[in-house]
């Protein structure tokens, strides 16, 4: 028996909210563990079904699929990673990578030189370990006393 095969595709407008939904249930599980309420509230707009169709219109966005169904989704707009998310009972098995080096071929062939991306504090040690460079710390006050907290990173092509 072969494992089954990971899929990637680019992202079309009728694939809005199916890569809405897998980042928004992303950030609803894996996210809660390290950020409050404000945050996580922040993490959803930041994903609306709007952002991500202007996302398609304006970048890339792939889809990665395993026996047809959507696992794993990540996006580059300009030099910029918007965000890699794959369903939590998928984390552990490489799709994630696969995502990045997916968007990192992208942008080196658009000729992109320098890509940059704010990191979550739950992916820190996934873009360290893909030799992103972490060039500061920083925070948005989402209101109620409550903070966003995240990184800034950037990594040479």
């Amino acid at each position: 028996m072969t494992a089954p095969e990971i899929v990637i595709r680019v992202a079309g407008p009728s694939d809005v909210a199916l890569v809405g939904n897998l980042a928004r249930g992303v950030i609803r599980t894996s996210y809660a563990v390290a950020y409050p309420p404000g945050a996580i509230a922040f993490f959803l707009e930041y994903h609306s079904d709007d952002a991500i169709g202007k996302r398609i219109f304006s970048g890339t966005v792939l889809l990665a699929e395993m026996n047809g169904e959507a696992v794993g989704t990540g996006s580059l707009v300009g030099n910029e990673i918007c965000g890699v998310f794959v369903r939590p009972d998928m984390q552990g098995r490489g799709i994630g990578g696969i995502i990045m080096d997916r968007l990192e071929s992208i942008a080196e062939e658009k000729g992109v030189r320098l890509i940059e991306l704010s990191v979550s504090l739950v992916s820190k040690d996934f873009y360290e370990k893909r030799d992103f460079i972490i060039t500061r710390s920083a925070s948005i006050d989402v209101g109620a006393g409550e903070r966003l907290d995240y990184f800034e990173a950037f990594k040479a092509l």
